[in-house]
């Protein structure tokens, strides 16, 4: 309820910025964000991509819109089989292009100087190549590195999406354990134990 309540009062803030400035793209990346935060999927999306189309070297909304990418990729190809999931044409459509956002953030430009979204980035370019050998390394080292920093339950979110089915769900719980609320390992984990018989 907090963050809904900051998000909103920022966007407020950030849409009066953006009736005097409409041309100012990290207006329309944080326009995204607070989409993001408020769980406007659609509007995330679209404030990342108008930020990029204002200034396609932001490397943050290649980032965030990277991201949006892979979860939706990911997700479907979870709903249409959980036991092997396979990426369709539309979902790797998705992945293809989530990737190239995410070379795009790790290739430089401005603003995307944080480490742990750099090792997030690049773990979820692998994971959509299905490098599994790079993403449980960059996970390890990652997870190593930034140990208790904010957000490392990306890196285990990563880690846990390549496990057996089996093992998933309970792979899941690190992730649930550092960020209780935590929408797409809540839906796996809910997901696996389903299959699993565990309604």
């Amino acid at each position: 309820a907090e963050v809904a309540r900051l998000a909103g009062a920022a966007r407020d803030l950030i849409e009066r910025g953006l009736a005097a400035a409409p041309g100012l793209a990290v207006a329309h990346f944080l326009r995204g964000r607070a989409a993001e935060l408020l769980g406007e999927d659609e509007g995330a999306e679209a404030g990342f991509r108008e930020a990029l189309r204002l200034d396609p070297d932001l490397a943050p909304a290649h980032f965030h819109l990277g991201r949006r990418l892979v979860d939706r990729a990911y997700l479907s190809a979870l709903a249409a089989s959980v036991d092997r999931p396979r990426l369709g044409p539309a979902a790797l459509k998705l992945a293809a292009e989530a990737e190239g956002e995410f070379d795009a953030a790790l290739a430089g430009g401005a603003g995307f100087d944080d480490g742990l979204q750099r090792r997030i980035a690049a773990g979820m370019a692998a994971y959509v190549r299905d490098d599994r050998e790079a993403v449980a390394r960059i996970c390890e080292q990652g997870l190593r590195e930034f140990s208790r920093a904010e957000g490392r339950e990306e890196l285990v979110f990563i880690r846990a999406a390549l496990a057996p089915v089996p093992d998933r769900a309970g792979a899941m719980d690190e992730a649930i354990r550092i960020r209780p609320k935590f929408p797409a390992a809540l839906f796996v984990r809910g997901t696996c134990r389903a299959i699993a018989g565990d309604a």
